[in-house]
């Protein structure tokens, strides 16, 4: 019993290390009062009014105009994408 306990303990600090160091970069939606991503409006008037609300706040918040656009529709290359409600793309 103490075996199995020990061993796993040890890979369980394996995994929680492993996994540790694979970390994304931050995300970075805003600097300096520009916007650095879009809000991507799924389908349906409630993700509509989601993304609207999250406009109003994010710009709020970073000082910041972000852009709504309707799913499907292409944003410019190099700027993240914010999707709210369901759509192809999420």
């Amino acid at each position: 019993m103490k075996t199995t306990h020990v061993l796993l303990t040890g890979v369980l600090c394996f995994v929680i290390v492993a996994f540790a160091g694979a970390q994304e970069a931050p995300l970075l939606i805003a600097d300096a009062g520009q916007a650095k991503a879009v809000i991507v409006a799924g389908e349906g008037e409630v993700a509509k009014l989601a993304a609207s609300e999250l406009e109003k706040y994010l710009e709020e918040i970073a000082g910041a105009d972000f852009q709504v656009l309707p799913a499907g529709e292409a944003a410019a290359d190099g700027l993240a994408r914010i999707y709210v409600g369901p759509c192809d793309a999420s």
